[in-house]
C-alpha cells in the first residue's frame, strides 16, 4: 500500500512537473509573439506627458513608410507639403498607423500615397522624366524618417519632418542634366517633404470643410 501511494504522488508530481514546463513554454512563446507583433504594429499609450507621441515602424519595402501615433485629448495633428496643410479630423486620445508608400503607377511614372486616420491622398509624382531617372536606383536616396531610433514626443505646436527624402550628390547632377528645369525645381534635391504638425484641438465647427491638398500632380 506504501508503495502505491509512493508510486501515485510520484505520478503527480511528474505530470504536475510536464504541466509547469508546458506553461512556461507557452508563456515564452506568447512573449515572442507579443514582440513580433509589437514591431510589427506599434504599441503606444498615454503616458500623461503632453504631446502628440510618435514610432517608426518596420516595413518589407524601402519605398514604403509606416508610423505608429497616439494623440492625446486635446491635441490635434496635421500634415504639410509644399506649404500646403491638411488636419487629420479625428480627435484624441486615439492611436493610428500612418502610412507613406511610392509605387509604379501608370504610363511610367511614380506614384505616392499616404494615408493618415479620416484622410488619405494618392497622386503621381514627378512625370515620366524622373520615373526613369530613379528605376532601380531607390538605395541612392538619402532618407530622414522621423522616430526611426525610436519613439518621440512631439510638443504643442511644434512642427517638424516626418519623412524627408533627398537625391544623392552623383543622382543630383544627373536630374539636372536629365530633367526639365521645372521638373528639377520641384524634386532636385529635395524629392520629398512631408511635415507633421500639432496644434491644440479646437471645436468641432473650426475643424469642417478640411480637404487634403497637400499632393500634387506636377
Amino acid at each position: 500500500m506504501k508503495r502505491w501511494l509512493n508510486f501515485t504522488l510520484a505520478l503527480a508530481a511528474l505530470v504536475g512537473l510536464a504541466f509547469a514546463v508546458q506553461q512556461a513554454f507557452l508563456k515564452q512563446t506568447l512573449d515572442r509573439q507579443y514582440e513580433v507583433l509589437v514591431a510589427e504594429v506599434g504599441y503606444l499609450e498615454s503616458t500623461g506627458e503632453n504631446g502628440v507621441s510618435v514610432l517608426a515602424l518596420p516595413t518589407r519595402d524601402p519605398k514604403h513608410f509606416r508610423w505608429r501615433i497616439f494623440m492625446p485629448a486635446g491635441e490635434k495633428v496635421y500634415w504639410k507639403n509644399r506649404g500646403n496643410e491638411a488636419e487629420i479630423p479625428v480627435n484624441g486620445p486615439l492611436s493610428f498607423v500612418a502610412n507613406v508608400r511610392f509605387r509604379d503607377g501608370e504610363n511610367g511614372t511614380l506614384s505616392v500615397w499616404w494615408g493618415f486616420e479620416g484622410t488619405a491622398a494618392v497622386s503621381s509624382w514627378g512625370g515620366a522624366g524622373l520615373y526613369r531617372l530613379l528605376d532601380g536606383r531607390w538605395g541612392e536616396m538619402e532618407v530622414e524618417q522621423l522616430a526611426a531610433d525610436g519613439k518621440i514626443v512631439m510638443k504643442p505646436g511644434e512642427l517638424t519632418s516626418l519623412l524627408r527624402i533627398r537625391m544623392g550628390g552623383r543622382m543630383r547632377e544627373e536630374a539636372q542634366v536629365l530633367l526639365s528645369p521645372r521638373v528639377a525645381d520641384l524634386y532636385v534635391p529635395e524629392f520629398f517633404h512631408l511635415q507633421l504638425g500639432t496644434r491644440k484641438a479646437v471645436d468641432d465647427q473650426n475643424m469642417t470643410g478640411q480637404v487634403p491638398r497637400g499632393l500634387s500632380s506636377d
